[in-house]
């Protein structure tokens, strides 16, 4: 769970700067040592909590994005990515780690 929280907070703020600024290049990867949810020892609940104030925060963002913004680009890297295929990220990675238990880029 901490670590779905920390990625649907990287994007959320991924998508708020290709709004602001699109075309930017965005960071491909979180510091090692930037505090996150999953680098807190955290009960239950207050992981729950933390997580749904990400997904709450993501869904303001992205419930009044017309369908042409869903296509706006950033530069993740080396990979131009649109805001439509930062927003499944967290999904496909999240998946990856629960039936593969693995990391995927």
């Amino acid at each position: 769970m901490a670590f779905l929280r920390d990625e649907l907070h990287l994007v959320a703020n991924r998508i708020e700067r290709i709004r602001a600024v699109p075309g930017t290049a965005i960071v491909a990867a979180l510091p090692s040592v930037m505090p996150t949810a999953r680098h807190r020892i955290a009960s239950g609940p207050h992981l729950l909590t933390l997580l749904q104030l990400a997904v709450d925060r993501l869904t303001e963002i992205t419930s009044d994005l017309e369908p042409s913004e869903w296509l706006a680009r950033g530069q993740l890297g080396s990979l131009e990515v649109s805001i439509e295929q930062l927003a499944v990220l967290p999904l496909h990675r999240s998946y990856a780690r629960l039936t593969q238990q693995r990391l995927c880029a």
